[in-house]
């Protein structure tokens, strides 16, 4: 479970990395969203009624929270 949080956490950092660059096309957009949900799947975080920032933000929370018990 560690292993799998950590690489959520890596997948996410380069997410938000991709998407301060301007090169940002609908492709990759379809795929951060799918690296979103797989991330958000690992961590037990319901995606269906989420959009991307709410996404991420989940995701954040649950990791810095899971870090916290460790």
């Amino acid at each position: 479970f560690e292993k799998a949080r950590i690489e959520a956490k890596r997948e996410l950092r380069e997410i938000k990395n991709a998407g301060t660059s301007s090169s940002s096309t609908t492709t990759n957009t379809a795929a951060n969203r799918e690296k979103l949900e797989s991330i958000a799947d690992t961590l037990g975080i319901d995606y269906t009624d989420k959009d991307d920032e709410q996404l991420r933000l989940a995701i954040e929370t649950e990791i810095n929270k899971s870090q916290t018990k460790a």
